[in-house]
């Protein structure tokens, strides 16, 4: 890789390419992985090694640049392409692990298709031409060829192809191994599309598909919202068998994976636990996919190419990823060995007279070892024999070889034979060696076998361990209470014994819940004196098992072993658990009150109608890991609960520690007794920045219990504000308006919200807000803005709920009945009857309120409105609108003639004359546009304001948030005041304003208008605050 770096950036010879154009990382993991060394067998049968890729060529003529930088990074598998921003990379096909996942929940229309490569072209055998380097780098072609199953299938199609700068055999032996292998092996090729979120993919990155349809499995989809570092949820259901274990993956915020296995078999899960808890808790839409241990894994797939197919959206083309294909490629590689002219006959005898011998010896520390000698029988001098090769293996296992030896015998006195480095001393077993002779035509001779047992006699001249206990922290006695079982002991009193020595320590483990049976051994270095046995090895190992017998032995370098210091640990089911149980209105709390054990997961709660009922499965009712459950119960129904918590080895209800019984009772209604509190007639006006300063008038605060009814005079007061959000909040018992930072203290017993403040004008009233704790729901906090707009219609109440007496004196006003709200069908002939004007606030029922035609002759009483009806001034031409009343509704004489719209002549500020609202925009998804128009601002003289100038600003609200404000222009911004006489002081200014984020349906405007010292106040029918509804956005 670094001979291509050379020649792209060199300016000489090269291409002179800038450094900083070449992804330098991509040719040095490249160089890394070329520079690894891979074994062969050379033509006489030894094992040798040499670097994976080696480039040994010569640049002898003008050649096209590109085209020899591709044919040299041919050499290690490899190719050039150039990536985003015109960085050039190196794509190596080489070993790797998945970086990224897809599902059908992040492809285009969640289809993966698939499709195989051309079944003709498929190679079986191909033939590679190389500088042999053994023959003066003459050229030599060799050639490999696939099993017979493959050619009779695909028929022998055959592939040419030049080693170029290749002098190996053996490299050029693994470059067509490599070529035949990936022909034969991936055949599939997938394509799908994605969005620019998925698009970041690079040719070369090994990718991971969960595709149910071909998995069989619902392995694939989002994680759900409330999910934790142990309980993932799900956005579907799966179905998990009782014979495999599953493991979950999920994506982290910083697009990374991590695994674990599941808890949950054998049935339909939507949550489902993991045994080791992740770095992580998963954001709900991140990904998630499930595999088990058989063949309900994902798919592997190598990217090879990205196209852009549309603005935004990208093709992928990706071929089937294997990754046990370069230990197929790299194995097995033998070189032929050339012919030397006449020697002789093509046969060899068998070698004779094998024996194999145990002896011992010191080794090169002077420790006291056992080696095996193998001795045999050489051949006559006429079979010109060059030397012989043994094969050796242990109990079966792969067969080691031996380099090309000249002597009759071959000595095994190490496990790690070749090291530079003494090994361990030879293991017991079964020894197997091989011997075969070969002659100077590479003719080998008739294999002959020798088998040997090995077998350690006696025991240890060494003491065995002492001290055997749990590792401090992870218990008590002999319980753990960790999820894995650690131990540590003392080392023997005497460590050495002439040349015998302590090698490591043997450690056995047993599942001791019946009869004892070994499930593990273990070695421990002689110089770590404690062993960890994790819980997902103890249930790999058929648990999870809680009681385990512990054998501790020394091991001598002879593998000889001494008696053992035993122990049986035990992992107890968590301890008896205590709580709290509080009865509720249709339901009971409970809270668990002991401190969880370190491997404690979550706690169960069981029901029965009895003290002294036995809790079971089917009497649970309540499993997870949340320190509060709330649970239904029968209103007035009597139910004993019990309690018991649970750890990763076992949560079955009969094995569990169980509390005492304790007795609740869902309540009724009637069981409860009401208590409200209300504060009357206190408004709070915020003052703007830099003023940031809320204050309010005095009021009134009732509270009722039952039918008992308390009232007590409320101060008018004021808050600075400072800095952050602020609950203005009021306590009956101190008789208070307070305020504080903190929701708990704001909802404490005896208290009201009435709002949160955050500076400036940004005051949101909260009489009735909804404020949860633990479920329960404060007296008082679910009001209009904690009920979505038509969450209550007409079939959700049954028919007479709401009648008169529901209904508190002056509770519903205009601005809580919506337009076309009420119309005639809606209103029988006598179903409303107004029985004082306490019943009907001033702008009660508007011309928007009331449907053309809605309320006629047959719904208004003869004489139903009279002169008394009336108050003096409660109906002006605001209240009004253009023939919403006519002659046909009222009788005769009963409406006079009225003061309407008219001002006092006392002006103690401004008044506000007349303010119009129109809307435009009433389609879904426009933006409600709001035109204001100032017909006449007045202003009269003070003492402290004559010949001053003062500014006018107009404020609006969306509900209570304020959303804008206006500073009159038509006067420079100011107002001057030239005299007492208010007439002359009129100004007439107009503005549109467009909301810009209009909330979805309905919106509620408030204008306010003001100066520089605060809102004004009006007298004289005048008023300050104008309050419209509609705006449809």
């Amino acid at each position: 890789s670094w001979i291509l770096y050379d020649l792209l950036t060199n300016k000489r010879y090269g291409l002179g390419i800038a450094p900083e154009l070449i992804d330098v990382n991509s040719f040095y993991i490249a160089s890394q992985y070329n520079m690894e060394l891979v074994e062969y067998q050379d033509e006489l049968g030894a094992t040798k090694e040499e670097p994976r890729f080696r480039f040994n060529g010569v640049i002898q003529r003008r050649e096209n640049g590109m085209k020899m930088i591709q044919s040299i990074a041919s050499v290690c598998r490899a190719v050039l392409y150039t990536a985003t921003g015109g960085i050039i990379r190196m794509l190596q096909d080489r070993p790797a692990a998945p970086s990224k996942y897809l599902t059908h929940s992040n492809v285009l229309n969640g289809e993966f298709v698939y499709e195989g490569t051309e079944y003709l072209g498929r190679l079986t055998s191909c033939q590679v031409t190389f500088s042999d380097a053994k023959d003066r780098f003459l050229p030599r072609t060799i050639s490999e060829t696939s099993d017979q199953a493959s050619i009779d299938k695909y028929g022998l199609n055959t592939n040419d192809v030049t080693g170029y700068g290749v002098t190996s055999e053996s490299q050029a032996r693994r470059l067509a191994k490599w070529i035949l292998d990936t022909s034969l092996n991936q055949t599939q090729v997938v394509k799908f599309s994605v969005g620019w979120q998925n698009a970041l993919l690079d040719p070369g990155e090994v990718i991971e598909i969960y595709d149910r349809t071909i998995q069989g499995l619902e392995g694939s989809g989002l994680v759900e919202q409330s999910s934790t570092t142990t309980v993932i949820n799900l956005d579907r259901e799966v179905t998990l068998d009782s014979g495999s274990l599953y493991t979950l993956q999920v994506q982290g915020d910083d697009g990374s994976y991590e695994s674990a296995n599941v808890i949950e078999t054998n049935g339909v899960f939507s949550t489902l636990t993991v045994i080791t808890p992740y770095t992580f808790s998963p954001s709900p839409g991140r990904l998630w996919g499930l595999s088990n241990d058989s063949s309900q894994v994902p798919q592997q797939f190598k990217v090879q190419q990205i196209t852009e197919s549309s603005p935004g959206t990208y093709e992928v083309l990706a071929i089937a990823y294997d990754y046990d294909k370069f230990a197929r490629v790299e194995g097995g590689v033998i070189t032929e060995l050339p012919v030397y002219g006449d020697i002789g006959g093509f046969e060899v005898s068998a070698v004779q007279n094998l024996q194999v011998i145990e002896e011992g010896f010191l080794d090169q520390n002077s420790i006291a070892r056992l080696r095996l000698r193998l001795t045999w029988d050489a051949l006559a001098a006429e079979e010109n024999i060059l030397g012989y090769v043994v094969k050796w293996r242990k109990d079966g296992q792969n067969y080691k070889t031996s380099e090309l030896l000249p002597n009759t015998e071959f000595v095994l006195d190490d496990a790690l034979p070749g090291s530079s480095n003494p090994g361990l001393q030879l293991p017991p077993g079964i020894y197997d060696f091989i011997v075969t002779a070969y002659n100077m035509r590479a003719v080998a001779s008739p294999p002959s076998q020798a088998l040997y047992t090995m077998e350690v006699d006696g025991a240890t001249t060494l003491n065995g361990p002492t001290n055997l206990v749990l590792k401090a922290g992870t218990g008590t006695g002999t319980e753990f209470t960790t999820k894995d079982l650690q131990v540590e002991w003392q080392p023997p009193i005497e460590k050495f014994n002439q040349q015998v020595v302590l090698e490591s320590y043997q450690v056995d483990i047993y599942d001791a819940s019946g009869a004892d049976v070994l499930i593990r051994t273990a070695y421990v270095t002689s110089g770590a004196t404690h062993y960890n046995y994790p819980y997902e090895q103890n249930v790999l190992d058929g648990g999870p098992h809680r009681i385990l017998r512990v054998d501790v032995s020394t091991r001598d370098s002879l593998q000889k072993v001494s008696d053992p210091i035993t122990v049986t640990f035990t992992n107890p089911s968590p301890a008896i658990q205590s709580f709290d149980l509080t009865e509720g209105l249709g339901q009971v709390w409970i809270d668990f009150l002991t401190t969880p054990e370190s491997d404690q997961i979550g706690w169960v709660v069981a029901r029965g109608s009895s003290s002294s009922f036995t809790p079971s499965s089917s009497s649970v009712i309540s499993r997870g890991d949340s320190t509060f459950v709330s649970l239904e119960a029968g209103a007035n129904i009597l139910y004993y609960y019990k309690v018991a918590a649970y750890d990763l080895y076992d949560s079955s209800a009969d094995s569990l520690t169980w509390s005492g019984a304790t007795g609740g009772t869902g309540q009724g209604v009637g069981d409860f007794e009401e208590t409200s509190i209300q504060i009357q007639d206190v408004l709070f006006s915020p003052m703007p920045a830099p003023t940031n300063t809320i204050t309010w008038n005095a009021g009134t605060a009732t509270k009722t219990t039952g039918s008992t009814v308390v009232s007590q005079a409320v101060s008018a007061g004021s808050y600075h504000w400072v800095s952050g959000n602020v609950y203005i909040y009021y306590d009956y018992a101190s008789n208070i308006i307070g305020n504080t930072t903190n929701l708990q203290t704001a909802v404490s017993s005896g208290r009201i919200v009435l709002g949160n403040y955050k500076g400036d004008t940004d005051w949101t009233s909260g009489n009735g807000d909804a404020y949860m704790d633990g479920g329960r729901i404060i007296a008082q906090t679910i009001g209009a803005t904690q009920i979505a707009a038509g969450a209550i219609t007409t079939d959700k109440l049954d028919a007479n709920a709401v009648t008169s007496e529901k209904i508190l004196a002056g509770t519903i006003l205009a601005n809580d009945i919506k337009s076309n709200t009420i119309t005639g069908s809606q209103i029988s002939t006598t179903d409303i009857i107004i029985q004082n004007s306490a019943q009907m606030g001033s702008a009660t029922i508007g011309s928007a309120e009331i449907i053309d035609a809605s309320i006629g002759t047959a719904e208004i009483a003869n004489a139903a409105i009279t002169n008394a009806k009336i108050g003096d001034l409660a109906v002006n031409t605001a209240k009004i609108s253009d023939a919403s009343i006519n002659t046909l509704k009222i009788a005769g004489g009963n409406v006079v003639a009225l003061n309407v719209g008219a001002s006092s002549a006392s002006k103690a500020g401004a008044g506000l004359v007349a303010v119009s609202f129109n809307f435009t925009g009433a389609k879904v998804g426009q933006q409600a546009i709001v035109a204001v128009s100032i017909n006449g601002v007045e202003y009269s003289a003070s003492t402290t304001r004559n010949g001053n100038s003062v500014a006018v600003y107009i404020d609006i609200f969306r509900g209570g948030t304020h959303v804008y404000t206006y500073t009159s222009s038509s006067i420079g911004s100011k107002l001057s005041i030239w005299g007492t006489n208010y007439g002359s002081n009129k100004v007439k200014d107009a503005f549109t304003w467009i909301d810009p984020a209009p909330t979805r349906g309905f919106n509620t405007y408030t204008i306010k208008m003001r100066s520089a010292e605060g809102y004004m106040t009006f007298t004289g029918g005048c008023t300050s605050v104008i309050t419209v509804t509609g705006g449809k956005a």
